[in-house]
């Protein structure tokens, strides 16, 4: 049986094939973001779905902390700063959804923790003055490009806005149904 043939619904898509898929996400986006600069695409892992998909984009913001925590004991400040701020541009993505109090949201509050990290280790960077180029660190204390992108989604980004819209949409139509399905029943009940 093809991945494609699972339901969200049907017992074999939750559990292990799902955590499966999202491990598949979080390993893809990595490796894609070495290769290209960029995060791996929704439509790129078409398999997985947005319950999937987005677990396993903060995964790889997980491993993006781990590896520029290597990066920077390498003293390579440029890494560390690309790394925080993709790490913050997806964060700042996720902040538009409304987990609710779910899965993805137990997941989605570990971000604040990477974020912090990851300033974290710009700071002690900066405190060792022979390995910081002064220009690194005026890109570090500049917010300016990482708004330029989240302004404008028609241009190449390292993060696809509209994929985020269009999966912040379905979650949001998902709660929707399954509030009116919620007070029905408790209309029943009544």
């Amino acid at each position: 049986q093809s991945l494609a043939e699972f339901d969200d619904d049907g017992e074999g898509r939750w559990g292990s094939l799902s955590g499966a898929i999202e491990n598949n996400v979080r390993a893809k986006t990595f490796a894609n973001f070495l290769r290209t600069g960029q995060v791996l695409r929704r439509s790129e892992v078409p398999f997985a779905t947005y319950n999937e998909y987005l677990p396993g984009v903060i995964g790889f913001s997980n491993e993006l902390e781990r590896y520029a925590i290597k990066r920077a004991s390498d003293k390579d400040a440029r890494s560390v700063m690309v790394c925080k701020n993709v790490v913050e541009l997806i964060n700042s993505q996720l902040m538009l959804f409304d987990f609710r109090n779910g899965p993805i949201r137990h997941r989605y509050d570990s971000m604040k923790y990477v974020v912090r990290k990851m300033e974290d280790t710009l700071f002690e960077l900066s405190l060792v003055h022979e390995i910081f180029d002064p220009e690194v660190m005026e890109d570090a204390n500049s917010t300016s490009k990482n708004e330029e992108v989240m302004q404008d989604a028609d241009a190449p980004t390292i993060l696809d806005l509209q994929e985020f819209d269009q999966m912040r949409q379905e979650m949001e139509a998902f709660d929707e149904k399954r509030d009116i399905v919620i007070k029905k029943c408790r209309d029943l009940q009544k």
